[in-house]
């Protein structure tokens, strides 16, 4: 027969609640991350008009400094996709702009 540890299987079901919980807290903290960065994002855009990825990359590293921006472009590539998907931004021949409000 299978042994299943000192607690018959429940020591396996602890360490998977652990891990959910766990992951729920990184999310909730890279989501508030982002909710300190996006007004950077639109203040940006607000007076620039567009930008490219790298564009908005950059200028997010010189101006976000608390908190740090410390983000790859790739994450901040999807990022801005959920801020399109949200209907904040659109992106038009890799430049992003401010969606227009109608």
């Amino acid at each position: 027969e299978d042994y299943d540890g000192p607690l018959g299987g429940l020591d396996d079901a602890l360490c998977a609640g652990e891990e959910e919980d766990g992951d729920g807290r990184e999310s909730i903290g890279k989501e508030q991350d982002w909710k300190s960065i996006e007004p950077f994002i639109v203040n940006t855009l607000t007076s620039l008009q567009s930008l490219d990825l790298k564009g908005i990359y950059n200028y997010l590293k010189w101006l976000a400094t608390d908190p740090p921006f410390d983000k790859t472009e790739q994450q901040l590539r999807d990022h801005l996709l959920t801020m399109i998907h949200d209907d904040v931004l659109t992106l038009e021949d890799g430049k992003y702009w401010l969606k227009r409000k109608r």
